[in-house]
């Protein structure tokens, strides 16, 4: 019986912690569009981004291949080391703990961050 409330305690802190990093996350996205002088009035493409010119069809090569996310200081390193081991919990692989500390390493020396695909 104590290993069943043990193991729902545990599953409790890591929705928790979930938690926490995705109101983290939504308060940081929130902070940088603020930060960003967001102005909705502004002219924007089809994909709606900014534009000076209006809408344009033709595509870049930003636009084909996806940016990888980069972080300009370590505690935002650290926050995103923290999500990806929350995520590793969950899934119980080794791969998953290895790339994360590969995300940390890269993104404490300013490189592109990989993505977390174990």
């Amino acid at each position: 019986m104590s290993l069943l409330r043990n193991l729902e305690r545990n599953v409790l802190n890591l929705k928790a912690e979930a938690s926490h990093a995705a109101a983290e996350v939504k308060f940081r996205k929130l902070m940088h569009a603020i930060k960003a002088g967001f102005d909705p009035s502004q002219p924007r493409d089809e994909s709606g981004r900014w534009s000076d010119a209006g809408a344009s069809s033709a595509n870049s090569e930003a636009d084909v291949q996806p940016a990888l996310a980069s972080y300009s200081n370590i505690e935002e390193c650290n926050f995103q080391f923290k999500k990806d081991l929350i995520q590793c919990k969950f899934t119980g692989l080794r791969n998953c703990y290895a790339q994360a500390m590969v995300r940390l390493i890269a993104c404490e020396r300013g490189h592109p961050i990989p993505p977390l695909n174990y």
